[in-house]
């Protein structure tokens, strides 16, 4: 049985996240409700299909990403800069998996480097409502994935 697109999305970011960032994300129960400033990593990709990514949460999440990948004890060691840096990173991680989940390991993509910027609650409702966007839960906050292949 072929996975559907949604479910190959998904399974490629429950995986990585629980391997690279050591949380236990959940496509169930997720609350779209989005507590404080989020951020948003975008990365533009082409190869034999282009398209984006994105991924997104609140700034907080990404402070503690950063502290599990960096493997240090408090979050207060945690500047923006490397919560951004670290958000980025996991973007990447997902995103080359993602392209080889869906593609195969064959043909080629040039995935550019994540772009980090702040959202706005519009921002944040836009991408929630996007069809291309999937909700996830982790450690108790929201994160978006958005996956768009450009015809």
């Amino acid at each position: 049985m072929t996975k559907s697109r949604p479910d190959t999305i998904a399974d490629s970011f429950i995986r990585i996240v629980e391997g690279v960032a050591f949380m236990l994300p959940e496509r169930d129960g997720a609350d779209l409700s989005c507590r404080g400033q989020a951020i948003v990593a975008t990365m533009p990709f082409k190869g034999p299909v282009s398209g984006s990514m994105a991924l997104a949460a609140p700034e907080a999440l990404a402070v503690e990403i950063a502290a599990n990948m960096l493997g240090t004890e408090s979050n207060a060691q945690i500047t923006p800069g490397k919560a951004h840096d670290a958000f980025g990173e996991l973007l990447s991680v997902i995103g080359g998996n993602l392209l080889a989940a869906l593609f195969g390991n064959v043909p080629v993509f040039d995935c550019a480097i994540p772009e980090i910027a702040p959202m706005t609650t519009a921002d944040w409702e836009k991408l929630g409502t996007d069809p291309c966007a999937l909700l996830f839960n982790v450690e108790e906050c929201p994160v978006l994935l958005r996956f768009q292949c450009n015809a």
